[in-house]
């Protein structure tokens, strides 16, 4: 509790004092942790988890069967052990079901599912976290089972010294020992709870199946209860008698609840049903269950039933949903006879169900909109510390209506979203104004814009409403669809979360979509599954609440994923951020989450990532990689991407692998992978690929290729750009076809970003015939053969030559596509779509390879309006028009120019062309004691950019130290450190200069020398994060003269070649 009011209090005073948060000019996000829970009840309290906005069923996730679960167990004599999977935590209840122990956290339980006690020990099966946690007698932490092979253990019990552990998604039962080694297995359709008997015979439930397995402890099946009776079984328990008892959540699609528990013999053979079927969560009898979750026998005749509260399946949904309202524990007699309970009160202090919004007011008061059992919201006030101030269920005397989001203006007003309406709250919890309008519908997320008024999102009207601090609405536009998180950045522009494609839309601060963020619904890297919400956190990172998926994932604003968490965020519905902590509400966990987002400032860091890491390919085909780098550091880099491990046989290619980025900027780089025709099906070949900068930063990433010959034929699009205004041909290609007499398809684009110019067809087809048609969005395609041939293979279908219009990121997606072979019969087709960028215009007036004798170059240019324009890193001043004009100091010989134009989405076009320089280096550099900038032959450079690192005079011993690295740059030089050694080595030409912090010799060439003749104390040292050397030492060793003017306390440095 100390720590949690601490923890409180430093948000408050952030908040109220306006401490202001460190600001980042870039930015790496090394962790989002947990520092505070809200809302947890008391020791004694029995928590159990809901599914109330998303549950957590995918096509590619059935987890139908795997919610809820809350195991039970005998813990000794006269004792039980009953799951809490709400807050983490396991109850140690005695004979009159008094709490006399609680142990266990959100840290380490995340959703466990069973627990068994044997000798001492507790072992719990945690499924979302895939462990197995083993706890002492007194629920002190023992070690963790992080077995790799456990994907979803969900059931767990020990017999004769081994470990049984059922596994939900493996479809497997695992017999280990202690140190989890699998000593046996069996395969059931998606078990759950297990148990054992006295003889050491383990029983298991196939939640899908609907039947109970008895195994011997070598998982021999020795008897199979077809479980006719059963519904939606969850757990078993074995009696006094060897009597099975099973615990029946009653759930089916459509149909109505009947949770129950089933009784059968020894052998097999049913019994009876115990218990009544709930009429209600509000208001129980004896004995009735709603869903009952989890099951244990005592050896005195006793039946415990956990049950998780009430659940419900639609026809329409995949999947049950519920809460944990009218959650309890009963206790029956083997005959059916109720005996006792233990309730989970829905007025217990401070308990929330279903929180779906949360926001933090001027005096750091928590308000949180509950949504308790779906009939009606509550607003709910915790203060700083986490206790309950205020429960609010009337709006203007009648039920509070539901309510759907939050937020406090800091400002003494909370907005609350309801349905058709917005409800204004004082923070003394007074109704200020309610606005109902017939245009608003379910209003959701609610965020203050920089302009000072309030946006909001109308979930089922796919539209955003802005209105003022009065709830007068001001303008209604049209966005997305099934519109729900949103967000804006510094810039004005607006980020919402659609859960209807699963993806970020991106728009300007007119509404005007720009692009998207995501590739839609999935459990990959880019993907999301029901994004809640989107936020921006205090570097301007968009970080989104990917629900479903369970985890939080931080972009940049163009799309680069810079972090992700584990998947141990289950349901979250709501992020704001504020100074760099997150409130955000586990709906899952029926709690509020204050977390923490660790964001680090380096001078040289980068994020480096490969889409997608792993692939599927057929021998002999190419494949595409998608490689992002962003620099994540304060200063501008060069970066270098190289193949680090890869077979020697597989072509690889790196396009454009060579690059700078300022601080800030990203840049997506195309591998591509040629699998060799030799690869053999089955193989698994791992590509290591390299970034590292000019700063030795080191990065590196792995993609996968797994070879199989067993693919159906593909059709994709391939990836390509072009700059602003200009055309390029796109190719359409099939992969792996057998006989293909021909095929047709539509390609579906953006009119307003893309001209289609023509289509011609591919070498696949260059001796038949393609008939085309192009339309507003579409393009109607078929191909085929001449006569009776067939074509087999990989290649070319068609060529599609576009013109970029507007600067944008484009989805090309292929859709209706038909493939025959000689027969007329179909063929299998996987589809892929492809991405056309176009980039914005660029031209720099000079030719590639031209020689100069003057080492000052000017040049001219132009660039599309509305880009940034950088020149080797340097930010250049773009006029009206598009045009600028630059001057780049050349160094001896060659010189690289690299010019890159970046639009306000993130679209890029880089240039690089090389001058060559034949005459004499003449250069003069000034600097000033006391100012960041340095003047190179009358031009003004940064000497340490983004840092305001400036030259400074050490006490003591009279003598200018400087950051170097400019200068030495600046002289066609290069300097490097070494962190291991503190070393810093000095290189122009065959010059070299060793210098190690605070030691006063340095190595001239490889000889000995004092830093400074006069005074021995002169040496590099560190100041502020950055290593500053002796100025003129170095400078005269390069070969410049060195001067000094007093007056205006500036050095000039003269370097003649």
């Amino acid at each position: 509790m100390v720590m949690r009011k601490t923890i409180s209090i430093v948000i408050v005073l952030i908040l109220l004092l306006g401490l202001p948060a460190r600001l980042v000019k870039a930015d790496s996000v090394k962790n989002i942790s947990v520092i505070q829970n809200i809302a947890v009840p008391g020791d004694d309290f029995i928590g159990s988890i809901s599914l109330a906005e998303a549950n957590l069923y995918e096509d590619d996730y059935n987890s139908k069967y795997l919610f809820p679960m809350q195991g039970i167990c005998t813990a000794g004599t006269g004792k039980i052990a009953v799951i809490d999977n709400s807050y983490g935590r396991v109850h140690i209840l005695d004979g009159f079901l008094d709490n006399v122990l609680t142990f266990g956290s959100l840290s380490t339980l995340i959703y466990p599912t069973d627990i068994d006690y044997k000798e001492g020990i507790f072992y719990v099966s945690d499924a979302l976290n895939g462990k197995v946690q083993f706890f002492s007698g007194n629920g002190a932490f023992i070690k963790t089972l992080d077995a790799g092979f456990l994907n979803t253990p969900t059931g767990i019990t020990v017999s004769k010294g081994y470990l049984f552990v059922s596994d939900y998604f493996e479809n497997t039962i695992y017999k280990l020992d202690m140190n989890g080694n699998i000593k046996k297995t069996a395969n059931i359709d998606y078990p759950g709870g297990l148990a054992s008997d006295a003889d050491g015979n383990i029983y298991a439930v196939s939640m899908s199946g609907k039947n109970v397995y008895k195994f011997d402890t070598d998982l021999n099946i020795l008897l199979v209860v077809i479980g006719e009776e059963l519904l939606f079984p969850s757990d078993v328990a074995i009696g006094m008698g060897g009597n099975i008892f099973v615990s029946d959540r009653g759930l089916s699609r459509g149909g109505t609840t009947n949770g129950r528990i089933v009784q059968y013999s020894a052998s097999g053979k049913y019994i009876k049903k115990i218990g009544k079927t709930a009429e209600s969560y509000y208001s129980q009898q004896d004995g009735a269950l709603l869903t009952p979750a989890g099951i244990a026998a005592d050896m005195l005749g006793n039946i415990y039933v956990m049950d998780a509260g009430y659940y419900y399946w639609d026809i329409n949904s995949d999947a049950p949903f519920g809460h944990s309202m009218g959650s309890r524990l009963s206790v029956f007699s083997e005959a059916g006879i109720f005996l006792s309970k233990k309730e989970s009160p829905q007025d217990v202090n401070g308990r929330l169900v279903n929180p779906i919004g949360a926001t933090l007011d001027e005096n750091g008061n928590i308000w949180v909109v509950n949504y308790g059992g779906f009939t009606a919201s509550e607003l709910v006030q915790f203060s700083p510390s986490g206790s309950l101030v205020r429960r609010i269920d009337k709006l203007d005397g009648d039920a509070f209506p539901s309510a759907y989001s939050i937020l406090s203006d800091k400002a003494g007003n909370i907005f609350v979203g309801l349905y058709g309406g917005i409800a204004i709250y004082g923070s003394n919890g007074s109704v200020k104004n309610v606005l109902y309008d017939d245009r608003l519908g379910q209003v959701g997320k609610i965020i203050k814009g920089i302009d000072g008024y309030f946006y909001a999102t109308l979930f089922d009207k796919n539209s955003v409403v802005k209105f003022d601090y009065l709830g007068n609405i001001i303008q209604i536009r049209s966005v997305c669809k099934f519109p729900s998180g949103i967000a804006q950045d510094s810039d004005g522009n607006f980020y919402i979360a659609s859960i209807n494609d699963n993806k970020i839309h991106c728009f300007d601060n007119t509404f005007t979509e720009q692009r998207t963020i995501g590739e839609g619904g999935g459990r990959g890297t880019m993907q999301f599954y029901v994004p809640e919400d989107v936020a921006t956190d205090k570097a301007g990172n968009l970080v989104v609440a990917d629900t479903e998926n369970g985890r939080i994932s931080v972009f940049s604003t163009k799309g680069d994923l810079l972090y992700q968490s584990e998947r141990i965020f289950y349901e979250i519905t709501s992020i704001e951020v504020e100074n760099g902590t997150f409130l955000v509400t586990d709906c899952f966990h029926n709690i509020i989450r204050v977390l923490f987002e660790d964001i680090s400032s380096s001078p040289y860091d980068a994020y480096f990532s490969a889409h997608p890491e792993a692939v599927i390919a057929r021998p002999g085909e190419e494949i595409n990689i998608t490689m992002s780098v962003m620099n994540v550091g304060s200063n501008g880099d060069g970066y270098n991407i190289s193949v680090k491990e890869a077979p020697e046989d597989w072509d690889i290619g790196v396009a454009n692998g060579s690059f700078f980025l300022a601080a800030n900027e990203s840049k997506q780089i195309n591998l591509t992978i040629m699998v060799p025709v030799t690869a053999k099906d089955g193989d698994s070949v791992n590509i290591t690929l390299k970034l590292m900068s000019s700063h030795n930063l080191i990065r590196s990433v792995v993609v996968t290729v797994m070879i199989s010959t067993h693919l159906p034929a593909k059709l994709s699009i391939g990836n390509s750009d072009a700059m602003e205004s200009e055309t390029t041909t796109i190719p359409v290609n099939i992969t792996g076809v057998e006989n293909m007499r021909g095929l047709s398809f539509v390609i579906t684009y953006n009119s307003n970003n893309i001209s289609i110019i023509n289509v011609e067809k591919g070498e696949l087809f260059k001796d038949g015939l393609i008939v085309h048609k192009i339309s507003s969005e579409k393009i109607l395609v078929a191909v085929s053969v001449k006569g009776k041939t067939a074509v087999s293979g990989s290649g070319n279908v068609a060529f599609v030559t576009v013109k970029g219009e507007k600067i944008s990121v484009n989805t090309l997606q292929l859709q209706n596509v038909i493939v025959e072979n000689v027969l007329n019969e179909r063929l299998e087709i996987l589809i892929e779509k492809g991405v056309f960028t176009v980039k914005p215009y660029l031209h720099l007036n000079f030719t590639d390879g031209v020689t100069v004798s003057n080492s000052t170059f000017f040049f001219t240019g132009r660039v599309s309006t509305g880009s940034s324009l950088t020149i080797n890193g340097k930010k250049i001043n773009v006029k009206a028009d598009g045009t600028f004009d630059a001057t780049v100091l050349l160094s001896a010989q060659q010189n690289m120019i690299t010019a890159a134009a970046v639009y306000a989405g993130g679209e890029e076009t880089t240039i690089t062309k090389i001058v060559f320089f034949k005459g004499s280096l003449n250069i003069v550099i000034k600097l000033k004691i006391g100012n960041p900038y340095m003047l190179v032959n009358g031009t003004e450079n940064e000497i340490d950019p983004g840092r305001g690192t400036i030259p400074v005079i050490v006490n003591g011993w009279d003598r200018t130290v400087v950051p170097i690295r400019a200068i030495v740059e600046t002289l066609g030089g290069m300097v490097q450190w070494e962190e291991k050694e503190r070393k810093v080595t000095v290189q122009l030409d065959t010059i070299f200069i060793y210098l190690w912090i605070d030691n006063p010799k340095a190595l001239m060439n490889d000889v000995p020398v004092w830093i400074d003749t006069n005074n021995h104390n002169v040496s590099p040292i560190i100041m502020n994060d950055r290593t500053f050397v002796p100025l003129r030492f170095v400078a005269e060793n390069l070969g410049c003269v060195v001067d000094w003017d007093g007056t205006t306390r500036t050095v000039t440095i003269t370097y003649n070649e």
